[in-house]
């Protein structure tokens, strides 16, 4: 399974290994930044496959993940549409697009 990040500047790529779960969950870089982390869950344990920088600020700004999405997109104070979709292989967590039509349904394709 596949877990993707997009940005307003980068689009990150992590690979879940088979049989695992994930977890996504908010954490602290330095520089005031804050990240997305990517977690793969398994009966081993847990183990990081990687982080995506979303927003600036601290932690204490932000009640749970989905208000660190929330703001990451609307706020400018918090890096405002930096943050465009996170992805689970095929299934759309977010998307800052809505409910847009792709632009070939747009040109009437």
């Amino acid at each position: 399974m596949r877990v993707t990040i997009e940005t307003s500047t980068s689009y990150e790529t992590f690979e879940v290994p088979e049989g695992c779960g994930v977890g996504l969950k908010m954490v602290s870089l330095p520089m005031s930044d804050i990240a997305i982390e990517v977690v793969s869950k398994s009966a081993d344990g847990d183990a990081t496959l990687g982080q995506c920088l979303v927003a600036t600020g601290s932690l204490d700004e932000f009640d749970d993940i989905d208000d660190l999405i929330s703001k990451a997109v609307e706020e400018p104070r918090y890096g405002g549409c930096c943050l465009r979709s996170i992805r689970l292989g095929d299934l759309v967590l977010f998307d800052w697009r809505g409910d847009r039509l792709p632009a070939t349904y747009a040109e009437g394709r």
